[in-house]
């Protein structure tokens, strides 16, 4: 089934055939075959997904200075939140940026987190203790829409998430809760022994919420961890460790973890401190990477797109990395 091309898709498409067939290409060369491909891959970047990348790992570069969180709308763009810049940065999912805001540092001092939905973006301020709602797109240049939520019932909140019935949900690091924010009004304190100071959250197909934590071990210190648990507060289980299936071995996991489930149920976990990015299996076995390109990684944020592909922020090369769900199930099986 055809569909009209926008304009955008169509200046992609011809950039794209640029980038593929080479400067000063004739034009005999642009075979059905050629054409088909490329205009299947436009066709996906309206699904929420990011561009078809062909296998390969691609990189934002040269837009950054200290990019740290990250989303994707359900059409595919990319929206990055830069610490040092004080601003959010919007891509379409072929990569080129598309605005550039800065955001008003009396509103947002310490930004944590950002998830967005239907054209807004929410994240979290953690010194200030409150959750903030802005406009997805700035038509300005100016963030004129903004909410700020200055209940007072937050306490160093860190991560944003959304459920399937569009509530918020928001990890409450400095009371060890997370907690459900209603879209019809109202709230869900959702409170467990499991929880420390719980950080980075993501939620699943079924409404499960996955939260990155951490506990004092008394033999190795803090370690990191994962915990799973319903929307009703009912922890189904936790870990400390993974396995690394091609080490064979368990590795504990890092203090500072950014989580992410692709549509299969994968699971990926950055962690900060050891500069790796966890594909793991729902038993919590996978693989590890400190490298997707060559280059070490310090890895913050992450997401995945409807197509499984994976974004992640890089802080070290100042770069978001896009890397297609092929690389890791070539690795993974």
């Amino acid at each position: 089934m055809w569909r009209t091309l926008q304009p955008d898709l169509v200046l992609a498409f011809t950039m794209g055939l640029h980038e593929r067939l080479g400067e000063g290409s004739p034009v005999q060369i642009l075979t059905a075959d050629i054409i088909e491909r490329e205009i299947a891959r436009v066709l996906l970047w309206s699904c929420g997904q990011i561009a078809n990348l062909h296998g390969e790992v691609v990189e934002l570069k040269g837009h950054f200075r200290l990019p740290h969180f990250l989303t994707i709308d359900e059409e595919g763009n990319i929206f990055v939140l830069d610490e040092e810049l004080e601003s959010i940065l919007t891509f379409s999912p072929h990569g080129a940026l598309v605005q550039k805001v800065k955001y008003d540092t009396k509103v947002l001092q310490v930004p944590r987190g950002l998830v967005g939905d239907r054209g807004q973006l929410f994240t979290c301020d953690w010194g200030m203790h409150y959750v903030v709602k802005l406009a997805a797109w700035w038509p300005t240049g100016k963030l004129d829409s903004v909410e700020i939520d200055r209940s007072g019932k937050l306490c160093y909140p860190y991560g944003v998430a959304m459920t399937s019935e569009r509530d918020l949900v928001v990890t409450d690091s400095g009371r060890s809760r997370v907690v459900v924010m209603k879209r019809g009004g109202g709230e869900i304190s959702i409170e467990s022994e499991a929880f420390v100071e719980p950080m980075s959250v993501v939620v699943d197909k079924e409404d499960n919420i996955y939260v990155t934590d951490r506990e004092e071990n008394l033999s190795q210190g803090p370690v990191g961890k994962v915990i799973l648990m319903t929307l009703s507060g009912e922890l189904v289980r936790s870990f400390t460790s993974w396995f690394d299936c091609e080490r064979k071995t368990l590795v504990p996991l890092g203090e500072e973890l950014a989580i992410a489930l692709d549509p299969w149920g994968y699971i990926f976990i950055s962690d900060y401190l050891n500069g790796t990015v966890m594909c793991l299996n729902s038993d919590f076995e996978g693989q590890g990477y400190s490298e997707f390109d060559g280059s070490e990684l310090k890895p913050f944020g992450l997401v995945c797109d409807a197509g499984g592909n994976l974004l992640l922020t890089d802080e070290r090369q100042a770069r978001v990395l896009m890397i297609p769900h092929s690389f890791f199930r070539q690795s993974t099986t």
